[in-house]
């Protein structure tokens, strides 16, 4: 929980670096809790942590030439894994819509 201790500090760092380009992106939001959390927190707290991920991720979507993406059958600290394929596609999506925002097409 100690790498978590700073999130508001964090937050006033993104805040002050000003709007986001515009640029591709596809956000993710893991709807599995890390294991770790399931120690401190409670289930309420555990929904209520989700939902505030997915508002800061539809905004930042919203933000962008992007979009938010949930996935259901990930965790956060194996989202690499257990969605690699999810991962990867939106990695090839990302950069064909780079291209094309490039090119002007």
């Amino acid at each position: 929980m100690r790498e978590r201790s700073n999130l508001a500090d964090q937050a006033a760092e993104v805040r002050a670096a000003g709007p986001v380009p515009d640029r591709a992106l596809i956000t993710f939001t893991v709807l599995e809790v890390d294991p770790s959390c399931r120690l401190v927190l409670s289930e309420d707290a555990e929904d209520e942590h989700t939902q505030a991920k997915q508002a800061v991720f539809d905004a930042l979507s919203a933000s962008v030439t992007g979009e938010h993406r949930l996935l259901a059958h990930a965790s956060p600290s194996w989202i690499h894994i257990e969605a690699e394929d999810a991962i990867a596609g939106a990695v090839r999506e990302v950069i064909g819509r780079a291209r094309k925002l490039c090119s002007g097409a």
